[in-house]
């Protein structure tokens, strides 16, 4: 049986301060020992434990200090200010690596180290800080750890304080990439990302291309299917807009409540202007929303799999008691709205419908969805994501219909179907008494001025944006006839601009597959980090232009075979 890394649970969480009272107490003489035989400190509150365990016994332990936490344990020793590197919000620390007696001198240690580098990669971190024990500096080596010239003494051990940025150990584990690989083979690594403040999204595309835009020229040669971006352009008259206008777009205060683009909205969409509270994409309204709806004691049901930001939001900012529907791949993971039946008697405080799903893409009719919520108890708000609902067709959305329930909130996001997704723009649409609140907690200025453009010249250009509509289903079409037909990847096809894939092959999973694509520049999303029911085998890919597509199809090829 393989060892399985993954964040320990509160009764783990005993027997790790008992090991550490025998290991650094009893057998290292580091700290006294005490009649309790348990050893924590104030940062256990804020610290993750990394457990390597196999048939449930804890081999061996690792923790992590966020950024949010007071301190960092060697400011026990040496003041941040005389650290020679610099501590941000971002910066993590890994102290307290631990392997039971018995199971030292393999592979754990070795183990537990990489899991810590990328569970602080995947929330985000960019350095990490360490005081490695002076015998295991080798150790801390072969990661790309560094000593930084300063030891410090704590009882009878000597430690080398150590650092290391995310950037330069990524660079490392390349140059390493065959040793990394048979570690990893020899692991159930289950660290994923969502449990941290912070949620995992795509985008991973820009470590390639640079954060920091210094060289934005290498998005020609990216292909940055791991983010579901339209493939083709905004609207011509969006474009020209921007183009004509941009320096005065760019130096001049926008409408402070988005008046004109709440206009163009209500009227495109048929409904009040009082229905409609602007926001800086469905990411703002979801926070702005449901932190200030819910709290620890809600209870929320929602569908599984669906889009990661919810789950995180409901469970691991909120703290919500969050129920799911479990979908089924017997029928492509579509949801059947009856299911929602047997569920309206708990007297949910929220229920989360993502429609089209993502990242199955899968759709259910409007008219079958409706009649269901009309049976919701008003008690229960309902709330609607249509990010993807034009793919769907002009007829789908159930904005009209929510601004006549007491319970129904719709959520659109116009990044995705109007290619805006860089200006950040979407919009709720419920009743007034539903939006009051929010309306008076939401920023002025909450759209900038370029966005506002950009959202009222493209709802005003339906025509280009169904032509475009039409050339994606059949982009999306060819793309899964082309995957399912020369690679052995089973392909789940929707209604939006990207398709599920579960691969096949028993010797490869989907993490590996997108960090071998990424080296033909190919970004696709693992879905094992952010639906984990869907397995280590589930991956997404966006739907491109068609010589894009193509590319996308031999790079696979090359990979898989």
């Amino acid at each position: 049986m393989k060892i399985e890394i993954r964040e320990s649970n509160l009764l783990e969480r005993e027997e790790i301060y008992r090991m550490r009272h025998s290991v650094y107490a009893h057998e290292l003489g580091q700290h006294l020992e005490n009649e309790q035989r348990v050893l924590k400190d104030t940062l256990d509150n804020f610290n993750t434990y990394l457990v390597a365990t196999r048939h449930g016994n804890i081999l061996g332990f690792v923790s992590i200090t966020p950024p949010q936490a007071p301190n960092y344990s060697i400011e026990k020793y040496i003041a941040r200010s005389d650290l020679p590197f610099e501590i941000d919000n971002k910066t993590h620390e890994i102290r307290l690596l631990t392997v039971r007696y018995g199971h030292r001198g393999g592979k754990i240690a070795a183990l537990l180290v990489y899991a810590s580098l990328k569970w602080v990669e995947a929330r985000g971190g960019t350095r990490l800080i360490c005081m490695g024990r002076t015998e295991l500096l080798d150790l801390y080596h072969k990661f790309g750890m560094q000593e930084v010239g300063i030891k410090v003494n704590s009882g009878a051990l000597t430690f080398d304080i150590m650092t290391e940025t995310i950037d330069r150990a990524r660079e490392f584990e390349n140059k390493n990439i065959t040793i990394v690989e048979k570690i990893i083979k020899e692991v159930n690594m289950n660290i994923e990302p969502s449990d941290m403040a912070v949620a995992y999204h795509g985008g991973a595309f820009f470590n390639a291309i640079g954060d920091d835009f210094q060289s934005l020229y290498k998005s020609r040669d990216i292909i940055n299917a791991d983010v579901l971006d339209a493939w083709y352009p905004p609207s011509p008259k969006v474009l020209a807009s921007i183009r004509d206008y941009l320096p005065w777009l760019i130096r001049t205060s926008p409408p402070t409540q988005c008046e004109g683009m709440v206009r163009t909205i209500a009227k495109v969409r048929n409904v009040h202007e009082s229905n409609i509270l602007p926001g800086a994409g469905s990411s703002d309204l979801i926070y702005r929303s449901f932190t200030l709806w819910l709290d620890a004691h809600s209870r929320v049901l929602v569908i599984d799999p669906t889009y990661g930001e919810y789950t995180h939001v409901l469970e691991k900012v909120i703290g919500c008691t969050v129920d799911r529907i479990v979908l089924s791949a017997d029928n492509s993971f579509s949801f059947v709205p009856g299911r929602l039946k047997e569920y309206l008697d708990n007297m949910y405080d929220l229920i989360v419908i993502v429609n089209p799903n993502n990242p199955t893409g899968m759709h259910t009719q409007r008219a079958d969805l409706q009649e269901i919520l009309k049976q919701v108890p008003n008690q229960t708000r309902v709330w609607i994501d249509e990010a993807y609902v034009e793919y769907a067709g002009e007829d789908q959305s159930l904005e009209q219909f929510a601004t006549q329930s007491e319970n129904i909130v719709v959520c659109k996001s116009m990044s995705k179907v109007y290619a805006l997704s860089g200006i950040r723009v979407g919009y709720l649409c419920a009743s007034p008494m539903q939006l009051d609140h929010l309306r008076s907690l939401t920023p002025p200025w909450i759209v900038s001025l370029p966005g506002q453009v950009a959202a009222v010249m493209a709802l005003q250009d339906p025509e280009y944006y169904q032509m475009r509509y039409s050339e994606t289903h059949e982009l999306r079409h060819n793309l899964a006839n082309a995957i399912k037909n020369t690679t052995n990847v089973y392909v789940h096809e929707g209604v939006a601009n990207y398709l599920l894939c579960q691969l096949a092959a028993d010797d490869i999973d989907a993490s590996t597959l997108v960090r071998e694509c990424r080296a033909h520049g190919l970004f696709l999303r693992d879905m094992s980090l952010t639906a984990p029911i869907l397995g280590p085998k589930s991956f997404r890919i966006a739907v491109k232009d068609s010589e894009t597509n193509k590319r996308m199809v031999r790079i696979l090829n090359t990979v898989l075979d």
